[in-house]
C-alpha cells in the first residue's frame, strides 16, 4: 500500500486507546510534532514519517513449565498473556499419559432395596476389581460410599415402624435374614485408602436400605463426594474417579419443595464426623452446580446404570460436558461392573481432551497434533493415546473486546480431564502505555495552558474544553466550520486541514518536507518544483496585459522569502537563451493571499519603518535588501495586493501594510505611517454608566413591582364588587325573639252576677 493511499486505520484516530482497540495492524505515533494526516495508521504507512511508534503486540509468556514425568502429565502449568483486541497470542500444551499414575477410585453405590442383588455381586467381585485396578496402576487407592434419599416424606415412609425398618413391606424381605438400615442421604462408609483389606472388609458388612419414591438422592451424594475433599480422602496429584452405580433416576434442584425444603443447595461439604449427610435443610443440587463442583475438584464420574434409566443418564451426561464423564450400561445384577470399570479407565487414560472455562471477552481455538501424521485443525482432542506417548496442542487466544471499566485481566483454566490443567492469566492491553502513570501529564502547558492532559503526543481535554489543543471552551465553537471555508460552496480548510474553533489547523506533508499554510490551508511551498537550472530557488512571473500569456523570469530569491499568492503549476515553454528552450513550470497567480508573506516580512517592516524589532541595523540591511518598502499616510488595497496586520514587538500597537509584486518580480511593501493603537478606556464614562445602569435598573424594578401590585388590587376589588352585587337579603322574624311587653285579660272583667 502506498503512503498516500487509503489507510483503514485513519478512522480510529480519536485516541491512542481507540487506535489500539480497533485493527491489530494499526499503530500510533506519539511524536509531539507529528506532521502526518493521522496519528493512527498502518505500521507500513507510518515508518517513514514517525520516529516514535507505539504498537502493542499480543504475546504469551510461559511462567511455569514443569517437566513431564510419572507425576506430571501436563505442561506448562501457568501461562501469562498480554492481549490486544483482535490479535491472538499462541502457546502450546503438551500432554503425556504416565504409567502407574496415582488413581483414587471411589465406588458410590445406590443401596435402596432394589439394588440388594447388585450389592451382593459387588461384595463377591471386590477382589477382582482391586486386582484389575492394580494392574492398570499399582498406585491405586479405593474408597466406598452409599446413598439412598433424604429421610423425609414423601421421599420415605414416615410411619413409626418403617422409620426403623424401611424395607418392611417388600414381598421378598426377610428381617431374620437381611439387615435393613434406616433411610439416610449419603454415607461415606470408607474414605479413600491404599489398604485394600480394609476396603474389602468394610464393603463386606454393608447393609441394604430403602426409600419410598423411585428417584434417588444420588446427585446429592455425588456433590458431597466432590466437595468433601479431605473427608473423602482424595489425594492431590492423583486421578479422581467416582463409579456411580444405580438402577433408578435422580432427584435434582426443585424436588426438595415436595418436602417443604426451599433453601438452595450451598455446594459446600456438609458430611458430619460420622461420615453421614442427610440434607434435610437444603434442596438437591442443580445440574450446573454439580458440573461446576466436579470441574473444580477434578472429579471424573463414571455412571454405571441399568437399561431402564440409561436414557435419563444420557441427558445428565450432556449437562456435564467438559469434565470427562463416562456412561456404561449396568446389567440387572451388576455382574458386568468389572468390565465397565476397566473399559472406562482405559478410555479415560487414552483420550486426551481439552476444555476451557467460558469467557465473554475471549475466543480460544485449538489445533491437535496427535501424531506426526495426525494433525487435527480446530480439534481439541486426541484418541487412542498410548501410555508414554506425548501429544501437543497449539492454543490460540484472541480478545474480542475489552472488559468492563475497572477490569484489566481475566483468569481461566484449560482442563485436561484425568491429566491436569493449565492456568491462563490474560491481561487486556486496552490502554496505551504512554497514557498510564507518569507518562501522562495532567494540566499540561502544551494543552492551552493546562486545559488538558498531555499523553501519547496529543491533548486529552478537561471537561468543557474542546479542540486538538483544548483551545475551545464550547462544543458549538469546536464544530462550527463556517469560518473555515472561503465561501459557502468551498471545502473545509481546502481539504488540507482540520477546522477547530473557527480556525484551520493545516495537516503538514507526511514526507516532512515543505509546508502547508494560509487561513484556509490554501497555500504551500512545494506544489511546484523549487529548483531548475542549478541553484535557482524560486521562479517569479510577470503577467502581460492580455492576462493569460505569461513570461517566466528566472531569478534568485533568498530562501527565507515566500511567494505571496496561492499558486498552481502549468508546464510552459520558456526561452532561456538563444540556443536552449526548456520546459519549466509556470506559476499562476490566484485570488487568495497566503499568510506566510506577512509573517516573513514583519521584522523588515518594523526595523525599516519604525526602527524597532529583533533585527539590528546591520541585519536589517542584509536581510531586507530584496524587499522594496515604502510608506503611505493610509492604505487602500488595489487588485493583486494583500493586506497584513501584525503586532509590533513589545507593544500593544499594530502595523498595517500591503504587499504585491513589481514587474521585475521584486516584493513591494506599502506601510501605513502611523501605528494602530488601542485607545485607553474612559474611566469616568464607565463608572457613570455603571452607576446609572444600576440605578435605572432599580427604578425599573420598582415601577414593575408597583404596576403588578396595582393590577392585583384592582382585580381583588372587582371580584369583591361582583360578589356583593350577587347577595340578596330577606326580612324574617327571629324565632328566638320575645317582646318586652305581654297582654293579659282578666277573666272576671265585665262579668255580671
Amino acid at each position: 500500500m502506498s503512503q498516500g493511499g487509503a489507510d483503514r486505520c485513519n478512522s480510529y484516530a480519536n485516541s491512542c486507546a481507540s487506535c489500539m482497540n480497533s485493527d491489530p495492524a494499526c499503530a500510533w505515533c506519539i511524536d509531539e510534532n507529528y506532521r502526518g494526516l493521522s496519528r493512527c495508521r498502518l505500521l507500513t504507512n507510518m515508518q517513514s514519517t514517525c520516529s516514535n511508534i507505539l504498537q502493542h503486540i499480543s504475546q504469551a509468556v510461559i511462567s511455569s513449565r514443569p517437566a513431564l514425568d510419572e507425576n506430571v502429565q501436563v505442561t506448562p502449568a501457568v501461562v501469562d498473556l498480554d492481549l490486544r483486541v483482535g490479535q491472538s497470542a499462541q502457546f502450546t500444551i503438551e500432554v503425556q499419559p504416565a504409567a502407574n499414575y496415582p488413581v483414587d477410585l471411589y465406588y458410590l453405590m445406590d443401596v435402596s432395596f432394589s439394588m440388594r442383588d447388585d450389592l451382593d455381586i459387588m461384595k463377591d467381585v471386590v477382589n477382582t476389581i482391586v486386582n484389575e485396578m492394580r494392574l492398570l496402576s499399582n498406585r491405586s487407592s479405593f474408597g466406598f460410599g452409599t446413598f439412598v434419599d433424604k429421610p423425609i416424606a414423601p421421599f420415605m415412609d414416615p410411619s413409626k415402624y418403617r422409620l426403623q425398618v424401611p424395607c418392611t413391606g417388600f414381598p421378598d424381605f426377610d428381617p431374620l435374614k437381611t439387615v435393613c438400615d434406616a433411610t439416610y442421604g449419603f454415607w461415606n462408609a470408607m474414605p479413600v485408602t491404599a489398604d485394600v483389606n480394609k476396603f474389602k472388609d468394610r464393603l463386606a458388612i454393608q447393609n441394604i436400605s430403602s426409600n419410598l419414591d423411585s428417584p434417588e438422592g444420588g446427585l446429592d451424594a455425588l456433590l458431597q463426594v466432590a466437595v468433601c475433599f479431605e473427608r473423602i480422602g482424595w489425594r492431590s496429584g492423583a486421578r479422581h474417579i467416582v463409579i456411580y452405580s444405580s438402577d433408578s433416576n435422580y432427584h435434582y434442584s426443585g424436588d426438595g419443595k415436595l418436602a417443604g425444603i426451599t433453601k438452595p443447595n450451598s455446594g459446600q461439604c456438609r458430611v458430619n464426623s460420622e461420615g453421614v449427610y442427610n440434607g434435610l435443610d437444603m434442596d438437591y443440587p442443580s445440574l450446573r452446580q454439580l458440573r461446576d463442583k466436579l470441574e473444580q475438584f477434578q472429579i471424573l464420574p463414571v455412571f454405571a446404570v441399568t437399561k431402564r434409566t440409561y436414557d435419563e443418564y444420557v441427558k445428565l451426561q450432556s449437562s456435564l460436558v467438559g469434565i470427562g464423564s463416562l456412561l456404561g450400561e449396568l446389567s440387572s445384577n451388576s455382574s458386568n461392573i468389572i468390565e465397565i470399570i476397566k473399559n472406562s479407565y482405559q478410555t479415560l487414560v487414552s483420550t486426551v481432551q481439552l476444555f476451557n472455562t467460558n469467557s465473554n471477552n475471549l475466543i480460544i481455538n485449538y489445533d491437535a497434533i496427535c501424531d506426526s501424521n495426525d494433525v487435527r485443525k480446530g480439534s481439541n482432542n486426541c484418541t487412542n493415546v498410548g501410555i508414554g506417548k506425548k501429544v501437543t496442542f497449539n492454543v490460540s487466544v484472541t480478545a474480542i473486546r475489552c472488559p468492563r471499566p475497572g477490569v484489566s485481566s481475566e483468569e481461566f483454566k484449560i482442563r485436561i480431564p484425568g491429566f491436569g490443567e493449565v492456568t491462563v492469566r490474560a491481561r487486556f492491553v486496552c490502554e496505551c502505555s504512554c497514557a498510564l502513570g507518569q507518562a501522562a501529564v495532567p494540566n499540561s502547558p502544551r494543552c492551552s495552558m493546562g486545559n488538558g492532559t498531555y499523553a501519547c503526543g496529543v491533548c486529552l481535554c478537561n471537561p468543557g474544553r474542546f479542540g486538538n489543543l483544548c483551545q475551545c471552551d464550547s462544543e458549538a465553537a469546536f464544530t462550527d466550520t463556517s469560518s473555515c471555508r472561503v465561501n459557502s460552496t468551498s471545502v473545509v480548510c481546502s481539504n488540507r486541514g482540520d477546522c477547530q474553533c473557527g480556525s484551520c489547523y493545516c495537516r503538514q506533508p507526511q514526507s516532512g518536507t515543505g509546508r502547508i499554510f494560509g487561513r484556509y490551508c490554501e497555500c504551500d511551498d512545494f506544489s511546484c518544483p523549487r529548483g531548475v537550472m542549478g541553484d535557482v530557488r524560486v521562479l517569479d512571473v510577470n503577467v502581460t496585459p492580455a492576462g493569460h500569456n505569461l513570461t517566466a523570469v528566472v531569478r534568485h530569491r533568498p530562501p527565507h522569502a515566500f511567494l505571496p499568492f496561492r499558486i498552481r503549476c502549468v508546464m510552459v515553454k520558456v526561452l532561456v537563451n538563444v540556443e536552449d528552450v526548456i520546459v519549466i513550470p509556470r506559476y499562476i497567480l490566484g485570488e487568495h493571499t497566503c499568510s506566510g508573506i506577512c509573517a516573513a516580512n514583519k521584522e523588515c517592516v518594523e526595523c525599516k519603518v519604525f526602527g524597532s524589532g529583533s533585527y539590528s541595523p546591520s541585519e536589517c540591511a542584509a536581510r531586507c535588501s530584496d524587499v522594496v518598502i515604502t510608506t503611505a499616510p493610509s492604505l487602500n488595497s488595489n487588485q493583486g495586493q494583500g493586506r497584513c496586520i501584525r503586532p509590533r514587538s513589545n507593544s500593544s500597537c499594530q502595523m498595517m501594510y500591503l504587499h504585491s509584486l513589481l514587474e521585475n518580480g521584486t516584493l513591494l511593501l506599502v506601510v501605513q505611517e502611523t501605528e494602530v493603537c488601542p485607545q485607553p478606556p474612559n474611566i469616568a464614562a464607565i463608572v457613570a454608566g455603571t452607576v446609572g445602569g444600576v440605578i435605572g435598573i432599580g427604578i425599573l424594578i420598582l415601577l414593575i413591582w408597583k404596576l403588578l401590585l396595582i393590577l392585583k388590587e384592582r382585580k381583588e376589588f372587582n371580584e369583591f364588587e361582583s360578589q356583593r352585587k350577587k347577595e340578596k337579603w330577606n326580612a324574617n322574624e327571629n324565632p328566638l325573639y320575645e317582646p318586652a311587653t305581654r297582654k293579659y285579660e282578666n277573666p272576671m272583667y265585665a262579668r255580671r252576677v
